[in-house]
């Protein structure tokens, strides 16, 4: 709700179920609904909307999502509010966090006068070598980087906030001279796979980015989505979107090229190209391990600076 009050996603909230309906069109993004939910708001009978389950689950993550991960975190209920109050007691901390998205906006715009092309790298996990290739090609098209994680909603194995500052903030920092910086924007996560990458988009070109990112299963998880499926559906609808973005398939290590390289750009045989599993990456880290395909230097300061590196 601070996003829709600041103006971050004002277009996208719905107060109503016709205002829901719009959004079949998907170059607008993701709804933003709030839900009737008393424990936080007080608000009447008439000002409660509802929306079946199942028309969530087909306008936002293409259908037959409500067993889904993405879906059981992001809704609880099928009521809606058109209009409330926040709780007294609640109106510090989401104050909190709308000055966290009032800073974030204020670092962008800090930048872009310093900058004229400024991009932001979409990620919550620690970064592998491959991610490494992105940020660097992504550097290729501007003058500085900003790694802008979207942080709302979590599930248990997401790095923590604590572990992604530690790594963007400090350690890259560093290793990329002063051209990455950290910001996080506090705002719900959906993981609802190439509907999520557009809305990415449109809350980075809303801050103030010039370059974005979408790669493989962008905000997908458990294998839901064509991992795919959002790179190839922005490569067709950015110019609706005012945002330059870099599609890609991800990086792959190349056995010829003996490095990561972005998907399809070295022109190797697919079968000399090797996936990095994000899971084996995590379960390396969990156990304390340094695994091959990352930088070694951040593993050590991770697991020298860091207390908790993966939400539980």
């Amino acid at each position: 709700m601070q996003n829709i009050r600041s103006g971050l996603l004002a277009a996208n909230a719905v107060k109503s179920v016709g205002a829901f309906e719009a959004f079949k069109d998907i170059t607008k993004g993701i709804p933003v609904l709030i839900p009737a939910d008393e424990s936080v708001f007080d608000f009447d009978d008439n000002d409660v909307f509802y929306i079946d389950s199942s028309k969530l689950s087909e306008i936002i993550y293409g259908g037959h999502a409500e067993t889904y991960i993405g879906f059981k975190t992001a809704f609880t209920g099928n009521a809606f509010l058109s209009s409330y109050r926040i709780k007294q007691e609640f109106v510090h901390e989401i104050g909190r966090i709308q000055e966290a998205n009032d800073r974030a906006a204020e670092h962008v715009e800090g930048l872009r006068r310093q900058h004229k092309r400024l991009g932001a790298f979409q990620t919550r996990n620690i970064p592998h070598y491959g991610h490494q290739k992105i940020m660097e090609r992504l550097l290729e098209r501007c003058d500085h980087l900003v790694v802008n994680p979207v942080l709302g909603p979590k599930k248990p194995g997401d790095a923590t906030i604590e572990c992604l500052s530690s790594v963007f903030g400090d350690f890259f920092k560093s290793k990329f001279n002063g051209r990455i910086s950290f910001m996080p924007v506090f705002a719900n996560m959906y993981y609802a796979g190439p509907r999520e990458a557009i809305h990415h988009a449109i809350i980075r070109r809303n801050m103030g980015f010039t370059n974005f990112s979408v790669g493989r299963d962008h905000a997908g998880a458990e294998g839901f989505y064509d991992a795919e499926l959002a790179p190839k559906l922005m490569l067709g609808i950015q110019d609706k979107l005012n945002i330059d973005v870099f599609c890609h398939m991800g990086a792959k290590h190349c056995a010829v090229c003996g490095d990561f390289v972005i998907a399809d750009e070295c022109g190797h045989a697919m079968d000399m190209m090797r996936d990095v599993a994000g899971s084996q990456f995590r379960e390396a880290m969990t156990k304390g391990q340094i695994f091959e395909f990352a930088d070694k230097a951040m593993q050590e300061y991770v697991f020298k600076n860091v207390k908790n590196i993966f939400e539980v």
